[in-house]
């Protein structure tokens, strides 16, 4: 990889802020062109990042900054339009369970699941991850999405480092049976390409 090839001999920190429309890791083969960069490039450090950063980490990255804003998470690049949903604008939430983010609208969507939309974070304290629809609880939805993103980090983090990549790979792997019909077939969700490629990484 010619990009490898160059950064390696920087011989200095690399920081690297990924650009796309909506998701830079969906792209075909992306996760595995993250990974061997952060394999062979030393002191690599992935900038306005969603959780994919952590998955950097894992491999080899020395630091990931995660935006819990979507302006901070994905870079557009110049004359492109960002992706998003331009007409629901409920508060972003971030499902430790699927290892994605969703709106409110769309949670609050979904009937009756095989699984609790309970969140058991200190922040939440049980409650229901559907209440941050009432658009006067977009703080509290701020907080429990810093606060599941700081879980989830320390979870990885925590794990003895030659086993992180085992434990992450099992970890999306798992996120991945939450897909599907949400409760109702009318209500289908599918992962994005960047979860799978994780959970195959």
């Amino acid at each position: 990889m010619k990009l490898v090839e160059a950064l390696t001999g920087l011989d200095r920190p690399v920081s690297l802020v990924l650009a796309h429309p909506t998701d830079p890791l969906s792209a075909t083969s992306a996760v595995d062109g993250l990974i061997t960069l952060v394999s062979n490039v030393s002191d690599v450090a992935i900038l306005r990042t969603d959780h994919g950063g952590l998955g950097a980490i894992v491999y080899g990255a020395q630091h990931a900054a995660l935006g819990l804003l979507g302006t901070y998470r994905h870079f557009v690049p110049v004359g492109q339009q960002g992706g998003g949903k331009l007409d629901d604008r409920t508060a972003r939430v971030f499902i430790r369970e699927m290892l994605d983010w969703f709106t409110a609208l769309t949670i609050a969507g979904w009937g009756a699941l095989s699984w609790d939309l309970r969140c058991d974070l200190t922040c939440c304290d049980g409650q229901r991850l559907d209440r941050f629809f009432d658009e006067r609880l977009e703080h509290e939805a701020m907080v429990h999405n810093r606060t599941a993103l700081a879980y989830l980090a320390e979870e990885i983090l925590s794990a003895p480092r030659d086993e992180r990549r085992r434990a992450f790979s099992a970890m999306c792997s798992q996120a991945l049976t939450r897909y599907g019909a949400m409760g109702k077939l009318s209500m289908v969700t599918k992962p994005k390409p960047q979860l799978v490629q994780w959970a195959f990484a």
